[in-house]
């Protein structure tokens, strides 16, 4: 699989879940129920795991780009 592929696939993940878990997270609090709002503070934790990985995917992928153009 090409750099470019394989990034596009690893991307893909972490963003397909911030994705889901955010509506997951409007889904319980449109409820108004109190008991839902420890369950969204877990799943934003995991919104902020994820977007750290994404991020982490995108400077990696940024510094290999560089580096092959600089050759």
């Amino acid at each position: 699989m090409n750099q470019e592929k394989k990034f596009l696939h690893d991307i893909a993940s972490p963003l397909t879940t911030i994705h889901l878990n955010l509506e997951n997270v409007i889904y319980l609090l449109e409820e108004k129920k109190v008991e839902g709002i420890l369950d969204c503070i877990r799943i934003l934790n995991s919104c902020v795991v994820q977007t750290k990985r994404a991020m982490d995917l995108v400077h990696d992928h940024r510094e290999i780009l560089i580096k092959s153009e600089s050759k």
